[in-house]
């Protein structure tokens, strides 16, 4: 009814190293087509097997699978509040009118017309995008929201406390709104949200449309300090770089890209290699080490999605 894909199943993902959780979270967005029915998240397992099924758990953890989910079910929620300042200018007019969330799709590769201009005015890029379709009291309404990372919010960001926390998530912004698809959306968003933000009538809290100068300088001051880390590890690990380049065995290959991985790491993440030379020096069980070394593995993972990020905004 609400053209959704069927969920993963609860079932461990081949290769999971982790138990996961298989409870599933109620939220507090009604779901449209039913009386009083809520939309449920999914479980960790179900998050799992679904990144395990799209090929996108590079640089992912099971074990940080629970404070993702943690951190994905407060965005939706933080999203519906945004979502419902707009609907309070439409009230409810009859029993069992209240604004529901129909259907979403997730269009993480496609930019919306006002985050291409924000671009051009110097906004750094969505890390994702969606659009939420709303049954408002038997009319459909599509919502466009862009999702931002403020990175001079993660000092700041914390677990959230639940579903009701709006303040322990510094480092995201959520910029919700109609589309401009319908007359009514066109004067929501040209004329009556403007009045009503005039007079503080409204829960509405849209992002800054110019990048405050604290979320340019950490975007700049990361892509510095990725850059400072790639000539550190091309300074430290150059001979260790030949000898895999000159590796003549199967096993001796083996053993010389692990010595790259750890010299690399060490720049990276010295925190999990420690953890990994620790396993190694106490003659800890195959099962141990070989998840301290996943776990410097997909430190790894992270490290080049990050530079990869880096390196198409033009640094």
């Amino acid at each position: 009814m609400n053209q959704m894909p069927a969920l993963a199943q609860q079932k461990p993902a081949p290769g999971q190293l982790a138990k996961l959780s298989t409870e599933r979270v109620p939220s507090t967005i009604p779901k449209g087509g039913t009386d009083n029915d809520t939309w449920q998240y999914p479980s960790p397992q179900q998050f799992w097997n679904a990144l395990v099924r799209k090929g996108k758990t590079e640089g992912a953890e099971e074990e940080a699978i629970d404070a993702v989910i943690a951190i994905h079910n407060n965005m939706n929620e933080n999203t519906w509040r945004q979502v419902l300042a707009w609907e309070a200018m439409h009230p409810v007019t009859r029993p069992g009118g209240e604004p529901k969330l129909l259907r979403f799709q997730g269009r993480p590769d496609e930019l919306s017309p006002k985050a291409r201009l924000k671009i051009l005015f110097g906004h750094p890029a969505p890390f994702d995008r969606h659009d939420w379709v709303v049954d408002r009291g038997g009319t459909e309404v599509r919502y466009v929201i862009d999702y931002y990372h403020d990175e001079s919010g993660v000092g700041q960001d914390a677990r959230p406390l639940g579903l009701e926390d709006s303040k322990s998530i510094r480092s995201i912004k959520v910029d919700v709104r109609p589309a401009l698809d319908s007359f009514t959306s066109v004067a929501d968003r040209v004329l009556r949200m403007p009045l009503q933000q005039a007079r503080g009538a409204t829960a509405f809290q849209p992002p800054p449309f110019f990048p405050p100068k604290a979320m340019v300088e950490a975007e700049k001051g990361r892509g510095a300090v990725i850059a400072e880390q790639w000539g550190r590890i091309q300074a430290s690990c150059a001979a260790d770089k030949e000898l895999l380049k000159g590796c003549k065995s199967e096993d001796e290959c083996g053993a010389a890209t692990v010595k790259l991985q750890r010299c690399t790491a060490g720049v990276v993440c010295p925190d999990i290699v420690s953890a990994f030379d620790k396993c190694a020096a106490s003659r800890a069980s195959d099962a141990e080490t070989g998840k301290a070394y996943t776990h410097m593995v997909r430190c790894l993972e992270l490290f080049e999605i990050e530079s990869r990020n880096e390196l198409s905004k033009g640094r």
